[in-house]
């Protein structure tokens, strides 16, 4: 069973679903269930203006420039 999930907001009390492909020529369940006033709408950005600035490690631009690359390389390692 495939499930699909999307919030949208209702205009004159009407909502239009697009359905990703998979779902053509199929029966399908739509259940609305109205969403919080505290969770961003489709279409509303979160603001992440709170997470600028820097970290103060102590750290020069090289050592971070390392670390960085150390963590990258721990990706690439073999699954065995």
């Amino acid at each position: 069973m495939q499930a699909y999930r999307t919030r949208l907001v209702v205009k004159n009390s009407r909502i239009t679903i697009q359905l990703p492909e998979g779902f053509e020529n199929s029966d399908v369940e739509v259940i609305v269930v109205q969403s919080s006033l505290n969770q961003p709408v489709r279409g509303q950005r979160k603001s992440f203006a709170k997470f600028r600035g820097s970290l103060q490690t102590g750290l020069s631009q090289q050592e971070l420039d390392e670390e960085l690359l150390k963590m990258r390389d721990e990706w690439e390692r073999p699954l065995s």
